[in-house]
Order: C-alpha cells, then sequence, then structure tokens
C-alpha cells in the first residue's frame, strides 16, 4: 500500500507523515544516494517508457529558466520517479511529497482543470492520497518556525509568481480529484498533526485505500 500527501508548503505533509510511520510502522520512502536515483529511474523508464518521457517534456516546458529546470527536473521528476519505484518494496509505504505535489511544484501559471486531468495521466496512481489543508496564516506560522523557506535560491520575484499559481492550482487539482478515480480524503489540518494522524489511521483502517 503506497500513501501520498498533497498540500501546500507548510500544511504538515512531514510532520503528520513521520507520526505515521512512528504510530502504525508505515516506511517514509527516502532516496538515500545517487545510486539510488540512477537504478530507480531506469526501472521506471523500463516499466513505464511514455510516461517518462512524457512527463519529462512538462517538465521542460514548464521551466523558464536554466536554474528552474534543473530544480524541477530533480525534484520533481528523478526524485519522483525513484521514490514511487522504491515505494513498491514496502508492504506500507508513504510518499511525503510525490507526484501529485507536481500540481504545485512544477508550474508558474494557473492551469485548468482539463490540463491537470491530461497531466495526471502521466502519474502512478497511490493506494489513498492524503490531502491537507491549511489556511494561509497558519502556513507561514509553520514555515517562520521551521527556520528555512521555500525556493530559497530563486529570486522573491520568482517566489512570489509561483507562489501565487500553486495556491489557484491547489484548488484546481483539489477539486478533480472525484473525477480520475484516486482514493482521497481531504483534513483539515487546522488540528494538531497528532489529531491528524489519528483521523488518518482510523480512515485507513476503515478501508479507504480500497
Amino acid at each position: 500500500m503506497i500513501i501520498e500527501f498533497f498540500g501546500l508548503p507548510g500544511s504538515g505533509k512531514t510532520t503528520v507523515a513521520k507520526l505515521l510511520v512512528k504510530q502504525k510502522n508505515f516506511t517514509l520512502v527516502k532516496v538515500d544516494s545517487k545510486r539510488e536515483l540512477f537504478f530507480y529511474n531506469c526501472l521506471f523508464f523500463i516499466k513505464h517508457p511514455f510516461k517518462f518521457i512524457k512527463s519529462f517534456f512538462y517538465i521542460l516546458r514548464a521551466s523558464v529558466s536554466c536554474q528552474d529546470f534543473y530544480y524541477k527536473f530533480m525534484n520533481c521528476f528523478i526524485v519522483h520517479n525513484a521514490k514511487y519505484q522504491k515505494a513498491k518494496k514496502f508492504p506500507r509505504a508513504i510518499i511525503d511529497q510525490g507526484y501529485f505535489q507536481n500540481f504545485l511544484s512544477v508550474f508558474n501559471e494557473v492551469k485548468t482543470e482539463n490540463f491537470f486531468i491530461d497531466y495526471l495521466k502521466n502519474f502512478i496512481r497511490p493506494n489513498f492520497l492524503v490531502v491537507l489543508e491549511l489556511s494561509l496564516d497558519k502556513r507561514q506560522e509553520r514555515l517562520a518556525q521551521r527556520g528555512y523557506g521555500v525556493r530559497e535560491n530563486f529570486s522573491q520575484l520568482q517566489v512570489e509568481i509561483w507562489q501565487k499559481a500553486s495556491e489557484k492550482n491547489y484548488f484546481l487539482a483539489k477539486n478533480i480529484l472525484n473525477k480520475v478515480g484516486v482514493s482521497f480524503e481531504v483534513f483539515g489540518s487546522e488540528e494538531s498533526p497528532e489529531q491528524l494522524a489519528e483521523r488518518i489511521i482510523n480512515k485507513l483502517e476503515n478501508g479507504a485505500h480500497q
């Protein structure tokens, strides 16, 4: 079983995922070396060559500079491919940021629902998608507490353009989830991470992933 988290920066994806690992013996999937990146991407290409190529060209077309392309290629393509292939090794795997997060990470402009539906065809689906939703004020508070922001190597203008688009793309993407055959639940993360983890566990035990 693969569980994937989806939400805007600061919504608590990694925090809640780590609590599930601690409480229910899930494995939080991480790529530990360049060798793993290479191996699992080769495996992904062998198993899903068309998805691999199409996803690469989405990344290429969405990049506005060499820096932008490198960031997205490594963090939204190479790493995610490897995570998903590695996740298949474990009976209970968690991906705190994966393919669905690309709705927010890859595009610097607002897209349409039809675009996202077409883009979703390139994804390997999780068994259950956990959508975390948190107010802007709370997310900014959490980002400040963790001591680092998003896309710190980019200019302030670039970050602001991306943030505005990602906010709108999040709600667009969330609205199409019931149209694309993925099992999901939206959790309002105004609750504490512990409460959220407990709610997610209850949902899974009641067969949300089936």
